[in-house]
């Protein structure tokens, strides 16, 4: 299953679907944050998380100098679900998505870019193809 946020974007104007994440401050860990994203997020207590890559992807490179750092989150077993905490300007809706379904709204482009390079880089990652 796939942990799913999904959030009014007002750039396009329509609810997108993305996998939970944020923003990073200079210095910080991007391990630790995106733990804290993940559990803030979704309420979904983490055992770990796997990185994915090294030194992040730039998604419009050309305008912005921001990267995004994927992860895989592994959660414990049995799963602990907690509530959310929220920035104040997050309003998130969140829901657990089977892979397949994710990957049809994917093709749907009802799916974030940088949700889309995460989704990609996971399976290669986990082995699925």
């Amino acid at each position: 299953l796939v942990v799913v946020c999904a959030e009014f974007m007002h750039g396009c104007q329509e609810v997108m679907l993305d996998l939970p994440g944020g923003m990073i401050e200079p210095g910080e860990d991007p391990t630790l944050r995106a733990k804290k994203e993940f559990e803030d997020e979704s309420g979904i207590m983490l055992k770990e998380v796997v990185s994915l890559g090294s030194t992040g992807i730039t998604p419009v490179a050309r305008y912005l100098n921001a990267r995004n750092f994927s992860f895989v989150g592994v959660v414990d077993e049995p799963v602990t679900i907690g509530k959310q905490n929220l920035d104040d300007t997050e309003f998130l809706g969140i829901a657990l998505v089977h892979l397949n379904d994710w990957l049809k709204l994917i093709d749907r482009e009802k799916v974030d870019g940088r949700s889309v390079i995460t989704t990609f880089r996971a399976l290669r990652k986990l082995g699925v193809s």
